[in-house]
């Protein structure tokens, strides 16, 4: 754990996942200068899976919103896409390792296992992630984490 800037991690990922893009836009609205305490590696790996899973779940939609807040000492990170979506009986299993919601799904490349790892970073950040979603207009995967105090951070 150190003392980061949260836009450092936005931009670190952005500006390697935006190059490999043929059609996608990633757009960053509400950039903040948050500094907290974190793992940035880590951080940049759950950012990175659900940014990838919102590209990955738009194939026709090619525009990804990502919203950072900073709210009440939390760090809040939306990133929506306007893809296919996921029924909403099957939201609370994404987050299980292997899951993967259906036989339509398996046309879209994975093991089912980001999920389940970004949620074990951010409970390691002491945080948590949300998910809403309506099938034919996307999704909207949240995560929270706690601001620490940095300034006695070494």
């Amino acid at each position: 754990m150190e003392s980061l800037n949260f836009n450092d991690v936005i931009k670190s990922c952005v500006d390697n996942i935006q190059p490999l893009l043929d059609n996608h836009v990633i757009k960053i609205t509400n950039e903040t200068n948050i500094q907290l305490i974190g793992d940035r590696i880590r951080l940049e790996q759950a950012l990175n899976n659900l940014i990838t899973n919102a590209i990955k779940y738009s194939p026709d939609v090619k525009k990804i919103d990502l919203n950072v807040v900073e709210e009440e000492k939390k760090l809040i990170v939306s990133i929506q896409d306007y893809g296919i979506g996921i029924e909403s009986d099957k939201i609370d299993h994404l987050i299980e390792r292997y899951y993967r919601v259906n036989d339509d799904y398996m046309r879209f490349p994975g093991l089912g296992i980001g999920l389940n790892i970004t949620t074990e970073i951010l409970k390691a950040h002491e945080g948590k992630i949300l998910i809403e979603s309506e099938i034919g207009k996307g999704s909207i995967f949240t995560f929270i984490i706690p601001i620490k105090n940095t300034e006695h951070f070494n």
